[in-house]
């Protein structure tokens, strides 16, 4: 049975404990981890192994990052970390981000905030002053921009039970709506359709009267008077083009008006059904 495949990123030897910890968290759930250190992240021959993490995420439902003491190494070729660059590819994938920070390096943060232009600051929890931009990088953002500082890793694991609980409750109630919105136009259509096959005995037997005689379903769906019920731009039954003239003693009538006049109600019904369940109705009445 599939299973949503959570991508873990963060930098490796300070976090290495965490990480462990998520990941049988993970497995627990029933979900599927990935992390690289578990040759959870197929690396693809000819090709380095941070883009091939970079290919894997885009083959992953979710993805928890998490923000410690370090900003890590960086990318090949880039000014970016690893990390950092894990978290950009997530995002322009529009992969679901859980992202954390450790609680001492988000305090460090709100500092560096107020004071980034002084650079002889030294923080208490921060190796390398990078990693404020990396955080910054974050909330500054549009979406998700989400960051929630832990103080320990059941303060993160509460965190993800409490979110991923929400977000299925959400796709369940989706779903739900969904089915239910379905099931209304179903009962709507079912009932336009029984309503026509009712109706649809006396339509075919005024276009025998009007001059169709034992109309076939191609007869009648080219039939101009039936082209004009269909049609929406056709307000009133008055407006059709159909037209037969008797006269008696010195008066004429129009009997093809007369006669769709009298059915107005009885042809607005058709008027809901698309082709295709029109010729499901004919041949049904054919048959």
């Amino acid at each position: 049975m599939p299973a949503p495949r959570v991508f873990i990123s963060s930098t490796y030897y300070n976090l290495r404990h965490v990480r462990e910890i998520i990941r049988d968290f993970i497995i627990s759930l029933g979900y599927e981890p990935v992390l690289s250190e578990y040759s959870e992240v197929l690396y693809r021959p000819g090709d380095s192994v941070q883009n091939s993490c970079l290919e894997e995420i885009k083959h992953c439902d979710m993805f928890v990052l998490i923000i410690g003491q370090r900003y890590g190494s960086l990318f090949p070729k880039d000014t970016l970390s690893i990390t950092h660059r894990e978290y950009l590819e997530a995002s322009s994938n529009n992969i679901p981000i859980f992202a954390f920070v450790d609680r001492d390096v988000y305090a460090d943060f709100k500092i560096w905030q107020k004071n980034q232009h002084i650079d002889s600051i030294k923080y208490i929890a921060v190796h390398e002053n990078e990693i404020f931009k990396f955080i910054d990088d974050i909330m500054s953002k549009a979406v998700d921009n989400a960051l929630i500082p832990y103080g320990s890793i059941s303060d993160l694991l509460n965190h993800l039970r409490k979110q991923w609980a929400a977000m299925f409750k959400l796709y369940a109630f989706v779903q739900e709506r969904e089915k239910a919105e379905t099931d209304r136009k179903d009962v709507e259509i079912s009932a336009n359709s029984l309503d026509a096959q009712k109706r649809l005995p006396i339509f075919l037997h005024q276009l025998e009267i009007i001059g169709v005689q034992s109309p076939n379903v191609s007869d009648i769906l080219n039939h101009p008077t039936f082209v004009s019920l269909i049609d929406e731009k056709s307000q009133s039954i008055h407006e059709l083009e159909t037209d037969l003239h008797i006269q008696f003693t010195n008066r004429t009538s129009n009997l093809g008006k007369n006669i769709l006049a009298t059915l107005e109600e009885d042809y607005s019904s058709l008027r809901k059904l698309n082709k295709e369940e029109l010729e499901v109705l004919f041949g049904s009445i054919r048959r």
